[in-house]
């Protein structure tokens, strides 16, 4: 088993989840398919299984190769226990298909926000782990557990209802991932960075415009541009959309866009 030293400096100062759905009374600016916890009811010991720490997540990708290769489709289903007003834990089970369809390798994880409001310009700082664990799918994914860590920041700019985030996740594959933008099956780690700026147009709507960054090997990787739109339809319901052009790419890689949409409703 290849074991993978996830460099210590990882922003111990510092989805996700500060990128992963709550009732703020302002837009939720968070990537698609993830979920914003900011705004919910203070959570305590007392209500541990109360229906208001739930959220369900209902993602949809699809991504556009350029080459002879099937596009891929897929669906992922979600659900966000909010175990503090900083912390959350997740599951969530992915669906693909590509010609082929199946079970992609099923996520369980946490996200902790460990720094809030620290100076004027940044609001969170969090870090996440996730466990990947195999479905029996050999076409969407390995036969090992592979570990991702990450961490994710936002905060505000000088420009007002203009804001930032920025994140990154690091993939310790130890058999074989399924990564869609990176082709499909891959042996190697996956690199992801993420950063953008998003403007709140009412307390209801957001635009955002954010680069992604993934890297698979020296030859698999991608950059990519592209809007999004975020939208809170009422005080428990949310949905990200994000389009991602291709802007630079490997010999490895032959991906030409791909989108996200994702609806989260909590309970």
């Amino acid at each position: 088993m290849k074991i993978t030293i996830i460099l210590a400096s990882v922003l111990i100062a510092g989805s996700a989840y500060a990128q992963e759905v709550s009732n703020p009374p302002v837009v939720a600016t968070t990537p698609a398919g993830e979920v914003n916890t900011e705004g919910a009811h203070q959570c305590s010991g007392s209500d541990l299984f109360d229906a208001s720490r739930f959220s369900i997540v209902e993602s949809f990708e699809f991504v556009d190769y350029n080459g002879n290769a099937s596009d891929v489709v897929g669906f992922t289903q979600s659900v966000v226990y909010r175990y503090t007003d900083d912390t959350t834990l997740h599951l969530a089970i992915p669906f693909y298909s590509n010609g082929n369809t199946g079970f992609g390798m099923t996520g369980v994880g946490f996200d902790h926000a460990f720094i809030k409001n620290p100076c004027k310009f940044v609001e969170a700082v969090s870090i996440g782990v996730d466990f990947f664990l195999p479905t029996g799918e050999d076409d969407f994914g390995g036969s090992d557990v592979n570990i991702a860590f990450g961490f994710d920041l936002k905060g505000a700019t000088c420009v007002e209802k203009l804001g930032w985030n920025a994140g990154f996740n690091w993939l310790a594959n130890q058999d074989t991932a399924y990564e869609p933008v990176l082709g499909g099956l891959t042996d190697e780690d996956i690199i992801h960075v993420n950063t953008g700026l998003s403007y709140e147009l009412s307390k209801k709507l957001a635009l955002s415009f954010d680069y992604e960054y993934w890297n698979g090997n020296n030859d698999n990787y991608l950059s990519s541009v592209g809007p999004g739109l975020s939208w809170n339809i009422a005080n428990n319901v949310n949905i990200d959309t994000e389009l991602n052009f291709v802007v630079d790419n490997g010999s490895a890689n032959n991906t030409d866009f791909s989108t996200k949409m994702g609806l989260s409703i909590k309970f």
